[in-house]
């Protein structure tokens, strides 16, 4: 039940609108796993999306190994 913030970075800057659904925090389940789905909605389509996720223990301190980052491509 961690709590998990996402933040997007789009290349190249300023390509698209996109949106984290439902919103960009989200807790985990009782296996550890958060779901957010990227969706693009409307602009030019970006070449790629880096996605950020930073987990925090309830005091505030980083879980270890957090950020965790990972890249969404958009193809045409």
């Amino acid at each position: 039940r961690r709590r998990l913030t996402y933040a997007l970075t789009v290349f190249p800057a300023g390509a698209g609108t996109l949106t984290l659904i439902p919103n960009d925090t989200a807790r985990t389940d009782a296996n550890g796993i958060a779901v957010v789905q990227v969706r693009l909605d409307g602009g030019g389509s970006p070449d790629s999306v880096r996605v950020a996720a930073h987990a925090a223990h309830r005091d505030g301190a980083p879980v270890p190994g957090s950020p965790v980052t990972f890249v969404v491509e958009f193809r045409p």
